[in-house]
C-alpha cells in the first residue's frame, strides 16, 4: 500500500475512534467552541512565537554581535556576542525577561533580566559539551504571592547526535544570592531514537524527562505543554510540575521533496502520525493518578522561511479531535 494511503487510513481511524461530541451538544455549539479555542491558541502563538528577528553584525574574523528582537507584547531585546576559536565558541548574552503565563495549574507574571556567559566545546563531530554561568534578577507575582529572585546558576549541557539517535542532558545548579531563598537543582533529559524504515520513512521514539529538588521555587518549575520549550505532542493544556516524563512514538513520511517556486523554496512536506504518553506532576503525586495519552495526524511543510505544521490532534484520549496550526513547533 502506498504511503499516502497509509496516512489516509490512519486519519480515518483517528476520526472514528475518538468521540466527536456529546450527544446533547449541537453541531453549532461544538463548532463555536472549537473556533473560540482555536482563536485563543492562535492568539497565544502570535504572542509567543513568530515575532523575532535576529540581526548578526560581524565585528571581525570569528566575532559577531546579534540582536534577537521580540515585539509580541513588549519590545524585548536579547543581545549576544559570539567568538569562535577552533573547536570552542564563547557566548556572552544579555536578555530582558518579561512574561505573563497561565496554564492548568499556574498563573503568574515576571519581569527582570539575565546575563549569561557560555563556553561551547566541540568534542568531536557528534558530541558537544556546553558550560554556562547565568546571573538573573526577576520579580515574580502569582495571585497574592510575590517574590524577587536573585539567582546565580551553573548550567551544563551535553549533546550527542548521530544519524540514528540524539541525546541532550541539561543539569542546572542554582545558588540563591538572597538569604531568604534556598539553593536548588534541576536536571532534564531528552533522548531520541530514529529508525529509518526507508529513504522517505522514519519511525521515531522520543523520551523526555526531568526532576527538580524540593527547594526549587515555583518560578523555576518545569512548564510543559502548549508552546513551552518542553512541549508535549498533542497536549494543549500547559502544566507546571516538579517531575515530568513523556514517551512519544512518531511515524513520518516524506510526501513531497524539494521544489522551487517563484517566491519561496519548499524543502519538503512530511506526513506525521504520533502517540504520546506523559505525566507532569509533583514528586508527592508521581506514583498516584493515571497517565495522559495524546495522539494526532498532520502535515509538516518545511520552507526556507520556516516551518508550517497543520494537523488533527487529540489532547487526552477522552477528548474530541481539534485542528491545530503551528509554526516552529513539534507535532
Amino acid at each position: 500500500m502506498k504511503s499516502y494511503k497509509i496516512m489516509l487510513c490512519l486519519l480515518f481511524l483517528l476520526l472514528i475512534a475518538t468521540p466527536i461530541a456529546g450527544a446533547e451538544e449541537s453541531n453549532s455549539t461544538l463548532s463555536n467552541n472549537i473556533l473560540v479555542k482555536e482563536a485563543r491558541r492562535l492568539q497565544k502563538m502570535g504572542e509567543r512565537i513568530q515575532n523575532e528577528i535576529e540581526r548578526p553584525l560581524s565585528l571581525g574574523e570569528d566575532i559577531d554581535l546579534s540582536f534577537d528582537i521580540d515585539w509580541s507584547s513588549d519590545f524585548l531585546v536579547d543581545t549576544k556576542l559570539r567568538m569562535n576559536k577552533e573547536k570552542r565558541e564563547y557566548v556572552l548574552e544579555y536578555a530582558e525577561l518579561k512574561e505573563e503565563a497561565d496554564g492548568e495549574n499556574y498563573d503568574y507574571q515576571t519581569t527582570g533580566y539575565a546575563t549569561k556567559l557560555q563556553v561551547n566545546n566541540l568534542i568531536n563531530e557528534e558530541v558537544k559539551l556546553n558550560f554556562g554561568v547565568i546571573y538573573s534578577e526577576n520579580d515574580y507575582r502569582e495571585a497574592n504571592d510575590s517574590h524577587r529572585y536573585t539567582v546565580l546558576r551553573a548550567e551544563n549541557i551535553l549533546k550527542d547526535k548521530d544519524e540514528k539517535s540524539k541525546l541532550r542532558v541539561v543539569t542546572d545548579y542554582a545558588i540563591a544570592v538572597s538569604e531568604q531563598q534556598e539553593n536548588f537543582q534541576k536536571i532534564k533529559l531528552d533522548w531520541q531514537l530514529i529508525n529509518e524504515l526507508s529513504s522517505d520513512e522514519q519511525l521515531i521514539y522520543n523520551l523526555k524527562t526531568g526532576i527538580t529538588t524540593k527547594e526549587t521555587p515555583r518560578a523555576y518549575r518545569f512548564k510543559v505543554g502548549g508552546y513551552n520549550y518542553l512541549n508535549l505532542l498533542g497536549q494543549e493544556d500547559e502544566k507546571a510540575g516538579d517531575v515530568f516524563v513523556a514517551n512519544s512514538f512518531k511515524y513520518q513520511n516524506k510526501l513531497l521533496g524539494a521544489h522551487k517556486f517563484e517566491y519561496l523554496v519548499l524543502e519538503k512536506i512530511l506526513g506525521v502520525a504520533f502517540v504520546n504518553i506523559s505525566k507532569t506532576t509533583t514528586r508527592e503525586e508521581l506514583w498516584h493518578g493515571g497517565l495522559e495519552v495524546d495522539m494526532g495526524l498532520g502535515l509538516n511543510t518545511e520552507l526556507k522561511l520556516g516551518e508550517i505544521k497543520a494537523g488533527l490532534e487529540v489532547d487526552d484520549i477522552d477528548s474530541s479531535p481539534q485542528f491545530h496550526l503551528k509554526f516552529k513547533e513539534d507535532f
